[in-house]
């Protein structure tokens, strides 16, 4: 049965933009207890942190969101907040779309519009940004393709049109190659990125083998011609965290090569359909857990 519905009014609304931090503020707190062992002076403070905001907080009284606000600062570290200005000034706020990195393939895969045609100011930021060598290119191909049954001839052809694109469009080629959600890879891959001109690659499906665990988080993977290749698969086990807290402690304590390197790789953001980096993934990686748990 069809069924009509009338929109009978709207409400024009300004976001309390003081409370949508204390929502978050608080959310991270809760993660933060959640996550860490119980008898850790972190997971404490954060507990002690969270009950002494719902004492003073009060709905509608602007005061008692500062004050809770105030709270939490004392727990992400003073000024916490400047780190993290600007966060959204880079990007579109419509939640709707891909993070940019994953919408330069998939709109082209899809037939869509670039986002060179859909936001020019935002892709002339990004450029210049990429010339500056704060915004990284990543892919080298064409779209992020199968590396199983494709032909060799066609993997080069990926790579060809892809680094062509990314050439013309930002001034430079990628220099890490990019499969994350590849069911397998070919031994010639080690090759084929070398020789377009890239000397990492990233990718993570193999961690979702049901039977054995892959031993590695970063290594050199070398091909079936004695290629080389320096890999990353993220220690969090997903190209679609959510950037809680978890996750970031997930990538601390999953690292399988921390006598070579500290650091590792969290992709985050909604994928299958879209959606990208949400503002609350921002939110948490934007400041409050850039230093906590260092």
């Amino acid at each position: 049965m069809k069924r009509y519905f009338s929109l009978a009014s709207a409400d024009l609304v300004v976001p309390n933009q003081d409370a949508w931090a204390l929502l978050w503020d608080f959310t991270t707190l809760r993660e933060l207890i959640d996550t860490l062992p119980g008898n850790t002076p972190l997971q404490n403070q954060a507990l002690v942190a969270a009950n002494e905001i719902m004492n003073v907080f009060n709905k509608g009284d602007p005061k008692g969101i500062r004050d809770a606000r105030k709270i939490a600062e004392s727990i992400f570290g003073e000024g916490w907040e400047s780190k993290g200005a600007g966060i959204y000034d880079e990007g579109p706020k419509d939640g709707q779309i891909w993070g940019i990195g994953t919408f330069l393939t998939l709109c082209r895969d899809r037939c869509l519009s670039s986002p060179r045609t859909l936001y020019p100011p935002l892709f002339e930021k990004v450029k210049a940004k990429v010339l500056e060598g704060k915004f990284h290119p990543v892919g080298g191909s064409w779209v992020e393709n199968d590396a199983n049954m494709p032909s060799g001839e066609a993997l080069v052809r990926q790579f060809v049109f892809g680094q062509r694109y990314f050439e013309s469009r930002f001034g430079k080629r990628c220099d890490t190659a990019w499969l994350p959600d590849s069911f397998g890879l070919t031994g010639a891959l080690p090759q084929l990125i070398r020789g377009a001109g890239m000397n990492y690659f990233f990718t993570q499906k193999l961690s979702w083998n049901n039977i054995n665990v892959f031993p590695h988080t970063t290594f050199n993977w070398v091909g079936i011609d004695g290629t080389q290749v320096l890999c990353h698969m993220t220690p969090v086990d997903t190209y679609t965290a959510q950037a809680t807290v978890g996750d970031v402690n997930k990538g601390q304590n999953n690292h399988k090569n921390l006598e070579s390197s500290q650091a590792a790789l969290l992709v985050f953001g909604n994928g299958d359909g879209g959606g990208g980096p949400l503002a609350k993934m921002l939110e948490n990686v934007g400041a409050r857990l850039m230093d906590v748990l260092k």
